[in-house]
């Protein structure tokens, strides 16, 4: 019989996490140094390397013997790490902990049944990883679990991910988050032979998103949409691609490219083109190595040792948001912020993510259904759903704001050609579109009214507020206080409980406005009808022959497997 993570969090559910029992096991780190008491626990077998501290929980450990222990750990290391090894699940508390790993994750949770990691009422704890040298056996994230994990607490929880291609959070299963006040940056570079040096906007990028004019593209992008509307293929998910003035990310496409299946073999396309693209900016050189068996590599023409990307949280399974304050920077190329694969549901909580990559993606369905929400991704999107569902997105409560700052193909909400489902709560988006296409709601999909604005100004500081027409001092709702960019076009989608079909109203954002009626439950303002593409999934060998568009190839990235 082995303790059941059901059975755990409800014991522990209700017990204070700073309190301790006669069960309970207590490390205290002390510089390179660490004392556990007791030192002797029938069942756990301790192995020490200074301050990197292994226990092993043994088979024979059932429930009677230790119903409620608890590793509590505390204390301070400038090179330590704990790691516990269990096929039940674990509880680990953390009491005041200053942790700093030099040999892969500070806290490793190997525990099949799940883990609970708790956060002591009122303690500040301070996690970091600055250095991984063996990514075999060791783990590159600050916290990695092998099963579920749960975290709550009233304390305070720092991961700092430093180190090249390290997660600050990664957790192989499903990841639920309570309480506590949660703070994940990441700063790493991507792990590769070659690192990618955060690339992003240009210093004098001031947030202008570009047109993208589907009349006055090259006639072979025409051809390939064309092609995959005839074939009814799905668009994905991708790399902004290229277009002026950002260019999105120098060589366009993600750097690994798509799955094997193209056309080329080993070797590909020698780095691809030189300059990976046509003037004026062109794109960044292919790596030189090659493409895989299979397909040439994807967006840089290249093959490289693509190990990881710096996402902050990620999860193999379903990540939820109960309640807290979760905080999330990443400042690299492909660092996500928040990945569930499986799903991300939000219900309440405050959340605030800026990322380079996608804020919020998930393959599965991303829902809303209380708290505040912030995405603002500065090079993708900032909530992706590439799940194909009905209801990719939903939003049925609180407050979702999403803010794409790199503009066009890339939005602020994308979950492909499925409507999002709108049933109730505020939001308000950010973010471009693809030659007059994006995600949008629809008429028959949602209960609350909505309205999608195309080419809306934004100015940086703007509050965004929401009259009647018939009084245009007061408002109905404030929706968001003070936009963190300017883009001199956006395509926004808005709603917010107080709209009422058959009613006038004032959008304001800053000095801009916007008069409306809302004659139905979903309209457009500025023509964008369709549904969107959200980019391609995997990356055109090289992107677009010669690097694609001027700023560097196909927005999205490309075809799975290259050609």
């Amino acid at each position: 019989m082995r303790i059941k993570l059901s059975f755990v969090l409800a014991l522990f559910a209700i017990s204070c996490a700073a309190c301790t029992g006669e069960d309970d096991i207590k490390i205290s780190y002390s510089n390179g140094t660490v004392n556990i008491s007791p030192a002797n626990v029938e069942g756990v077998e301790f192995k020490t390397d200074g301050a990197h501290v292994k226990a092993i929980v043994k088979d024979s450990l059932l429930p009677d013997n230790h119903p409620t222990m608890r590793f509590i750990l505390s204390g301070e290391s400038m090179d330590g790490s704990f790691t516990v090894k269990s096929k039940d699940s674990t509880v680990v508390v953390l009491n005041g902990l200053n942790l700093t790993s030099r040999k892969g994750a500070p806290l490793w949770l190997r525990t099949k049944a799940g883990a609970l990691l708790s956060v002591g009422e009122g303690k500040e704890n301070i996690i970091n990883l600055i250095a991984v040298t063996d990514t075999a056996k060791q783990k590159s994230a600050v916290v990695f679990a092998n099963g579920n994990l749960s975290i709550n607490g009233n304390g305070r929880l720092v991961l700092n991910a430093y180190a090249d291609g390290c997660k600050g959070l990664n957790v192989k299963e499903n990841l639920t988050i309570d309480d506590l006040k949660l703070d994940i940056a990441t700063t790493g570079d991507n792990l590769g032979i070659d690192t990618l040096r955060r690339w992003g906007p240009p210093g004098d990028f001031g947030g202008e998103m570009p047109e993208f004019d589907m009349e006055n593209m090259p006639a072979e992008v025409k051809e390939f949409f064309e092609k995959m509307k005839e074939q009814g293929i799905t668009p994905g998910q991708g790399m902004p691609g290229g277009m002026p003035p950002m260019g999105g990310f120098p060589g366009g496409g993600m750097p690994q490219g798509g799955p094997g299946g193209g056309h080329g073999g080993p070797g590909g396309f020698g780095g691809g083109f030189p300059g990976g693209g046509m003037p004026p900016m062109g794109a960044m050189p292919g790596f030189g190595e090659g493409g895989p068996d299979g397909g040439f590599g994807g967006g840089f023409g290249g093959k490289q040792k693509y190990m990881g990307t710096c996402k902050a949280i990620k999860a193999g399974g379903v990540i939820v948001i109960n309640s807290g304050e979760v905080a999330v920077t990443t400042e690299s190329r492909g660092a996500e912020g928040i990945e569930g694969k499986k799903g991300v549901t939000v219900n309440g909580g405050i959340v605030n993510i800026k990322s380079m990559d996608d804020a919020i993606s998930s393959n599965g369905r991303i829902i809303f259904n209380g708290g505040e929400t912030t995405a603002w991704s500065v090079g993708n999107d900032a909530i992706d759903s590439n799940s194909q569902q009905k209801g990719a997105i939903t939003i049925a409560g609180g407050k979702v704001f999403g803010f794409c700052q790199c503009g066009a193909p890339e939005e602020g909400f994308d979950c492909d050609f499925q409507p999002i489902i709108i049933s109730g709560g505020t939001a308000f988006g950010i973010g471009g579109e693809m030659g007059g296409m994006t995600t949008k709601s629809s008429e028959e999909a949602s209960s609350q009214p909505s309205i999608l604005f195309s080419g809306l100004k934004v100015a940086e500081g703007a509050k965004v507020e929401l009259f009647s027409q018939k009084d245009k001092k007061n408002p109905i709702a404030v929706i968001y206080e003070a936009l963190p960019f300017s883009t001199q076009r956006s395509t926004s989608l808005f709603t917010c409980p107080a709209l009422k079909v058959g009613e006038k109203y004032i959008l304001r954002v800053g000095k801009e406005e916007k008069k409306f009626k809302m004659e139905k439950n979903f309209m457009t303002i500025g023509g964008a009808e369709q549904g969107g593409f959200g980019g391609f999934p995997g990356g055109f060998g090289g992107g677009f022959p010669g690097g694609g568009f001027p700023g560097g190839g196909m927005p999205g990235g490309g075809f799975p497997g290259g050609f």
